[in-house]
């Protein structure tokens, strides 16, 4: 008879089927291979296992999801239903707790963490970790057994951790879309039938949340802000011209862009007439590592034209100047004698000019909100939403504020009164 080398399985393999405990330390290879061997021949005597007959001969077996797995060799069948077991051993068991099932869920994210178009991003996995620590972890519902959780439980700690934390809308959407993942994810399987998730109702819970926005002055900049904004950054430019963060907010004032795509803009998007906007900074934070800073494709992968000024011309030829006096050779173009500048750089020095002119508002998100509510008097809604990189509907939505100043609008309203519904001055009461 041909020897055939014994079927290897791997720890874990072993672990989520015999609860060894402190005794089976000491078990053999051999033991631990024989127990194995016993669970196969148990199988096939009880033709859960089986082999084909006629011109099929391939040994079989139904996997816990219900598909059949089909093996040329008992060798080969027998470490595939093992595997098999211990899949159904870790994912099948209903009696695990919230906490375990998430674990498990940020595993099966974990498998598609990557850098690039498709795949899961560093920083959103690491915020899953984080908001499930913040959220979730030490509350009676992550030690709650998933085959004792209901609708009602899934509520209760939704309106619980609403009120708890005073969480924001975004916050509370971001959780209950981990809950729903995970619930989703015990389903496909098996280790629920149900979904507890589909069935509950979080609106009164999300009705919790903190409501109201914020108001137009901590969102947009007021007119004379942005000439304060700007007088200290020339003044700033002139004390040391080799600080590039000045000229891109300078930029953000005539473009509205990211801060990513200040970070990320290179020499050859700056053409005779037009920028053309086909890179940003992307920041991936680690679970386990430091953060890693990479220039890639812009925000939803949306390449754009911005039209060149005469205004941002003299801009770049007075970046172009520092650097060749300074010998700054780079495809950068926010790029110092230290190399790159990097978002964080640029928003930090933002920030600080802000606050040396009493602004309320100090982003340069805030600034792209504010260039894109004046365009929006000027230009169609189409045309702002394409230079801006946006779809019409979010340009609207969360781009477009009231930026008049209100003695404009007094102006406004006195000609609008005069004009149509001003009495005649005979019947005023002034007059009488």
């Amino acid at each position: 008879m041909k020897k055939t080398n014994p079927v290897l399985y791997t720890q874990e393999t072993i672990n989520c089927i015999i609860d060894i405990g402190s005794v089976a330390q000491e078990m053999s290879d051999e033991m631990k291979r024989q127990v194995m061997d016993s669970l196969f021949k148990e199988a096939v005597d009880n033709k859960i296992v089986w082999k084909g007959k006629g011109k099929d001969q391939r040994w079989k077996f139904r996997d816990h999801a219900g598909k059949i797995v089909a093996k040329t060799t008992e060798e080969a069948i027998k470490k595939a239903y093992i595997e098999a077991l211990a899949e159904k051993e870790k994912y099948g068991r209903a009696d695990m707790t919230f906490g375990a099932l998430f674990k498990l869920w940020l595993d099966y994210k974990h498998e598609g963490v990557g850098i690039g178009s498709g795949l899961l991003s560093p920083s959103t996995y690491k915020r899953y970790v984080n908001d499930h620590k913040k959220y979730i972890a030490g509350t009676d519902f992550d030690e709650m057994r998933l085959c004792d959780i209901t609708p009602i439980d899934i509520e209760n700690f939704f309106m619980g951790i609403a009120k708890d934390f005073n969480m924001g809308k975004q916050a509370f959407k971001n959780v209950r879309g981990y809950v729903k993942g995970a619930f989703s994810f015990a389903k496909k399987k098996r280790i629920l039938t149900t979904d507890p998730f589909e069935d509950s109702d979080l609106s009164k819970c999300f009705a919790q949340c903190k409501k109201g926005s914020k108001p137009v002055c901590e969102s947009v900049f007021p007119a004379d802000g942005v000439r304060k904004l700007l007088a200290l950054v020339y003044e700033s430019e002139k004390k040391d011209e080799l600080y590039m963060p000045n000229y891109a907010i300078e930029l953000a004032c005539f473009t509205a862009m990211r801060v990513g795509e200040l970070a990320g803009l290179k020499w050859s998007a700056v053409r005779p007439n037009e920028i053309y906007i086909e890179a940003s900074e992307h920041r991936y934070d680690f679970v386990d590592g430091p953060s890693v800073f990479l220039v890639g494709e812009p925000k939803n992968e949306k390449h754009r034209r911005f039209p060149m000024t005469k205004e941002m011309v003299d801009l770049f030829n007075r970046i172009r100047k520092v650097q060749k006096k300074h010998g700054i050779e780079s495809e950068y173009v926010f790029e110092g004698i230290h190399g790159r500048y990097t978002a964080r750089k640029i928003s930090q020095a933002m920030n600080r000019r802000c606050e040396k002119a009493g602004l309320i508002c100090k982003s340069l998100h805030g600034m792209r909100k504010t260039v894109s509510s004046h365009l929006r008097t000027m230009l169609p809604r189409a045309t702002v939403a394409e230079m801006l990189g946006h779809l019409d509907e979010t340009n609207d939505g969360f781009y477009n504020f009231d930026i008049m100043e209100m003695d404009y609008k007094k102006q406004k309203v006195s000609e609008f009164w005069n004009e149509s519904f001003k009495p005649h001055e005979t019947g005023h009461p002034a007059k009488v």
